[in-house]
């Protein structure tokens, strides 16, 4: 037995380099990517929101911050969710004193060319009207390669994010800094 799981990962290491050594490395998840998981996982998505039904008067965060104030509720929602798709945790955020929240189902959080990545999908309880901001910051109607491109070209020192809609209440959002 012992002898079998010393050659597992060799075996796995092995797969790994051929792959890269024919040009089949993927690359790192993006916000096109975290749209394209929504349309293949919207019931499990539109969920959360079924499940946490707002409007939220604090933040909140799943899993818990604090181990203690976790419950056995959200643990199973996580599992559920966790076996549909990738998912880091989940922010509940009220939007002032406005009656409106939002919810920040982060996907994937990685380091790429020294700059930290979030990708996630963002619900807003009323469709979100996205003003003139600063140059680093861009809405897109679609989600698609022109959202891929812009953040490329905006590749630098500063921080950038960018919104593209799925639908009336869902973007994708991807932020590097």
């Amino acid at each position: 037995m012992v002898r079998r799981q010393a050659r597992l990962p060799a075996a796995v290491i092995g797969v790994a380099l051929l792959a890269t050594a024919c040009g089949n490395s993927t690359s790192a998840p993006d916000i096109v990517d975290a749209a394209a998981l929504f349309e293949a996982n919207e019931g499990a998505l539109l969920s959360v929101r079924a499940a946490y039904p707002g409007p939220y008067l604090d933040f909140r965060r799943l899993p818990a911050r604090n181990p203690a104030d976790a419950t056995k509720v959200d643990k199973a929602f996580l599992d559920y969710l966790r076996q549909e798709f990738p998912l880091e945790f989940i922010d509940f955020f009220p939007i002032g004193v406005t009656g409106e929240d939002e919810i920040n189902v982060v996907l994937w959080r990685y380091e790429a060319n020294n700059q930290w990545n979030t990708v996630s999908l963002v619900y807003f309880s009323e469709p979100m009207t996205f003003a003139e901001g600063p140059e680093s910051v861009r809405s897109f109607d679609t989600c698609d390669d022109e959202v891929r491109a812009w953040l490329k070209s905006h590749d630098s020192d500063t921080d950038t994010a960018a919104f593209c809609q799925i639908n009336e209440h869902w973007r994708a959002y991807q932020r590097i800094e």
